[in-house]
C-alpha cells in the first residue's frame, strides 16, 4: 500500500485529503509529482507536507477533488477520451532519464534499464544470487515470456546474459 488516505471534512470549511505513507519513496514520488503536474493537469493542490521523521511516517495534506469513483459502467468514450489525452499530457512531459524521477543521480539514458529494474526489483538482493541460481536456462534464447511460463528465475536469465554488475546488484531473487 502506497498510503493510507483519509478525507477531512469540517463544518463551513473544504474538505481535505490527508495522505499517509509509511515510505519515504512513496512520500517523496507523491510530493514531487504533486508538484510537478500542478498547473499542467488537474491535481489537488497541496497545502502542508510532513517529512517523515525517525519513528513518524510522512504525510500529505491536500485538497479534496470532488468527482465519483471510476466505474467501468459509468466511463463514456468521452470520458476514455478526456483520461486518455490527461495520460498523454502525462508522458509527453520530458525528463532527463528513466527511472525515479526524484532521485535524479540514478536516472539512466536507458529506458530498458529502469524498466527492467521495476519489473523484478524488490528491495532485497543476494550477493550469492548468480551463484545460486546459474543453472542451465533449457530455451536457446530465453525471452521474459518464456522465463515466466517455465518459472524459471530472472536472475539466472540476467546472469547467463552477462549484464552490467551494477544491474545486477539491484535485482532481487524474484521468479515471475
Amino acid at each position: 500500500m502506497v498510503a493510507a488516505v483519509f478525507k477531512i471534512s469540517q463544518p463551513g470549511s473544504s474538505d481535505l485529503i490527508l495522505k499517509v505513507c509509511s515510505r519515504k519513496g512513496d512520500f517523496l514520488r507523491e510530493a514531487y509529482f504533486l508538484s510537478y503536474f500542478a498547473g499542467k493537469i488537474p491535481v489537488p493542490k497541496i497545502i502542508q507536507l510532513i517529512e517523515p521523521e525517525a519513528g513518524l511516517d510522512a504525510a500529505v495534506l491536500m485538497t479534496y477533488v470532488q468527482g465519483d469513483l471510476l466505474k467501468s459502467e459509468t466511463v463514456t468514450k468521452a470520458l476514455a477520451w478526456e483520461i486518455g489525452s490527461l495520460l498523454a499530457r502525462i508522458h509527453i512531459e520530458p525528463t532527463e532519464g528513466y527511472g525515479d524521477l526524484t532521485e535524479p543521480s540514478h536516472l539512466s539514458r536507458d529506458p530498458r534499464i529502469s524498466f527492467t529494474m521495476k519489473v523484478v526489483y524488490n528491495g532485497d538482493y543476494s550477493s550469492t544470487m548468480c551463484r545460486r541460481n546459474s543453472g542451465p536456462i533449457q530455451t536457446a534464447e530465453p525471452s521474459f515470456f518464456a522465463l515466466k511460463k517455465r518459472r524459471i528465475p530472472l536472475s539466472a536469465f540476467l546472469c547467463e546474459r552477462k549484464l552490467p554488475l551494477l544491474i545486477l546488484l539491484t535485482f532481487s531473487n524474484t521468479i515471475l
